[in-house]
């Protein structure tokens, strides 16, 4: 939807019944943005998780921390300057997609707005997240349950979709437009979902595979949409490998002392070394 006399453009979702009242809230928090001068790049809502009920809180950097935090979604009233955000309703002015360009289609999904909003606030635009809109979101296919010091419910996705979601994730960290201290950050972030994904979730052996053909293809700087044959192939060697070489330089940062997360790399890096000499089925 594109109100041209305000010059904003409206991305909405389509199920959602009080659309109308979400865009004039979004449209007020803009106008006052932009009124007061401020190169607005997005003005986004507050999510709730559809399945969960969790709210998500708004990715910030604070101003006396070196890597970025979250703040709590009822926190931003009126607004609070987010890095990143969801663009399912969200408004933009027209004129940034014409100054900063679309977003990547060759990503195909997963972390296409992510590196979209790197790329407008490297060319000195502002996005903005406010609680006075709320907008229920759907994250992944299922539930289920993950050991953070408790048991928590965790969004699922399929080992397909995991393909995408961690190639285009080494794409992102691969871009020079991204900070590196947000590089840092989300990388540790990576770490907990491949320790849920990897050790709780069903599927897991899928899980593995998907997720290291999406290293190698990230890696690599494939693009587009996955190659069916993926589907029906074994991992080879080299990507067990290289996934292997990745957790190892991973296991380079944490501290020297023993940790549950040490010992979970040490753990990975011991499977994928016997996965690598396992006899190959014959195709």
């Amino acid at each position: 939807m594109i109100d041209r006399t305000q010059s904003v453009l409206a991305v909405v979702v389509a199920y959602r019944p009080d659309v109308e009242s979400l865009v004039l809230l979004l449209r007020g928090v803009a106008r006052d943005l932009l009124a007061n001068g401020v190169r607005v790049g997005y003005v986004g809502a507050a999510y709730v998780d559809g399945i969960t009920g969790h709210s998500f809180g708004f990715q910030v950097q604070e101003a006396d921390r070196y890597f970025y935090s979250t703040r709590a979604a009822d926190a931003a009233d009126p607004w609070v300057e987010v890095i990143t955000g969801i663009t399912s309703g969200s408004l933009h002015p027209c004129r940034v997609f014409a100054d900063v360009g679309m977003m990547r289609e060759d990503w195909f999904i997963d972390y296409v707005d992510t590196e979209w909003f790197h790329r407008a606030r490297a060319r000195g635009y502002r996005m903005f997240g406010t609680s006075r809109a709320v907008l229920s979101h759907h994250l992944g296919d299922l539930t289920f349950r993950v050991w953070y010091g408790r048991w928590r419910n965790y969004n699922g996705y399929s080992p397909r979709r995991l393909y995408y979601r961690f190639r285009n994730f080494v794409l992102l960290m691969r871009c020079g437009h991204v900070p590196s201290r947000w590089k840092v950050r989300a990388c540790w972030y990576w770490l907990g979902n491949a320790y849920a994904y990897l050790l709780f979730s069903p599927n897991r052996w899928q899980n593995l595979k998907f997720t290291c053909r999406g290293l190698w293809d990230g890696l690599r700087g494939r693009v587009g949409s996955m190659d069916p044959s993926h589907c029906r192939q074994q991992l080879s060697p080299e990507i067990l490998m290289a996934f292997r070489k990745l957790l190892r330089l991973a296991s380079i940062y944490l501290p020297p002392r023993r940790t549950p997360l040490r010992d979970l790399l040490r753990a990975c890096i011991a499977f994928c070394r016997i996965a690598t000499a396992w006899p190959r089925r014959p195709h």
